[in-house]
């Protein structure tokens, strides 16, 4: 069922941004990227430079000229502009189709591209909760009738399925599917994408739409290079923790940085160290604790940490967060008058070397004074320190001799 959605200001097609329109704006598509692409949208679409994309948390926000993205799609379909799209009910100008759909309209073929972030979910969860969906969801339709590829918002499509709700709003974008996967890819800038999720989206576009490497590196403005280290990385990760990755079991830059030279190194011992660990969230931080005791241990420390790492990780962060003993009286009397000790060898050093002959007899005389003073406070210093244990041993005594009449 279909059903026109409520307009959102910030959200409509950047079909023009796509490499296949690109001729109709007179624009190349070189390895420009995501900022390239930005560029030429200002320019031909007759927005100022100054102005600033509208970027909601998580998602796309783009404003289109109509007129560029009607331009864009005559050229491409020689000249007949739809008034809807295979049932589609547009709302108040073509270019933003946005509508209200079912949940079992939804093809979410592309969730596994992205990582589970259980704190980000929580609040959007909350505030779905209390204010209802603000931002529809990117769609393209798909191959079967009345059904729709989710590009943008898999989060929103869970949070509004914990909350019980049947309609999702969804904006959708003309154009390839692999063209609207890529743009708002590049557009999207509210949450930082993690390697693997890097590469597993060119996974994705290599394997779908068999899209080569160069076209690939091309599209993201990044080297030949680049894009084959990313898919190395799927290569040398077990499918098994890529799956935890996705979940949020495992934290993504963790394992990019640790678990893969772990897997390279010797993959059955990442993967026993990984089912070890059972169903534990681990953090990045957990992750690089483990792989340095690993390498850096002996061959008893490695069979301990693969059998118990939970119980490692456990005694690890306990001795890390055992507070430093504070000195006692006796450790600071014994700091002080070591440092007065170093510090009369170091004055009697100078003496030696004859600094007292260079000086002028004023100097000389305050140096004269200051240790007569010092001498005397050292005195009375000792003398209290005498009498102290002279009173500490004669108590002890006293204790003794009682304790042996005690018994007696």
């Amino acid at each position: 069922m279909l059903r026109p959605f409520p307009s959102y200001p910030a959200i409509s097609v950047a079909a023009f941004l796509f490499s296949g329109l690109s001729p109709c704006v007179g624009a190349s598509s070189g390895t420009g990227g995501a900022l390239a692409r930005t560029e030429l949208w200002t320019k031909s679409s007759g927005v100022s430079s100054d102005e600033k994309l509208s970027i909601s948390s998580g998602h796309i926000a783009l404003l289109v000229a109509a007129s560029v993205v009607s331009t864009c799609l005559q050229g491409k379909k020689g000249g007949a502009r739809s008034a809807a799209v295979d049932g589609f009910v547009p709302s108040s100008s073509w270019d933003e189709q946005e509508v209200e759909l079912e949940f079992h309209q939804l093809e979410l073929r592309y969730e596994r591209l992205k990582v589970v972030r259980p704190e980000m979910e929580r609040r959007l969860l909350a505030s779905l909760a209390e204010v209802g969906q603000q931002v529809p969801i990117v769609v393209v339709q798909g191959t079967a009738e009345g059904s729709f590829v989710v590009i943008d918002g898999y989060k929103r499509v869970r949070a509004l399925g914990r909350l019980g709700r049947d309609i999702v709003g969804a904006s959708c974008w003309p154009g390839e599917e692999a063209e609207v996967l890529i743009v708002t890819r590049l557009m999207q800038t509210a949450e930082p994408e993690t390697a693997l999720e890097q590469s597993w989206l060119l996974a994705e576009l290599r394997e779908r739409f068999g899209l080569l490497l160069e076209e690939l590196a091309r599209r993201f403005g990044h080297s030949v290079s680049w894009v084959s280290r990313r898919l190395a990385l799927l290569q040398d990760l077990p499918e098994a923790i890529q799956e935890r990755v996705r979940r949020g079991a495992i934290g993504a830059h963790g394992a990019a940085k640790y678990l893969v030279p772990l897997a390279r190194a010797n993959r059955q011992v990442c993967l026993d160290l990984m089912e070890a660990t059972g169903a534990t969230r681990l953090s990045s931080r957990d992750l690089g604790i483990l792989y340095t005791a690993y390498q850096t241990g002996n061959w008893v420390t490695r069979q301990r940490l693969l059998e118990t790492p939970l119980v490692f990780l456990k005694s690890h962060k306990e001795m890390q967060a055992t507070a430093a003993i504070e000195p006692g009286l006796s450790d600071s009397l014994l700091t002080d008058l070591e440092i007065l000790s170093a510090t009369a060898r170091r004055a009697d050093r100078r003496l030696r070397a004859g600094i007292l002959r260079n000086l002028p007899e004023k100097d000389r005389q305050d140096l004269a004074r200051l240790l007569d003073q010092l001498r005397r406070d050292v005195e009375r210093m000792a003398e209290h320190f005498a009498e102290e244990i002279g009173d500490a041993g004669s108590k002890h005594a006293r204790c003794d001799s009682e304790a042996q009449a005690t018994r007696a």
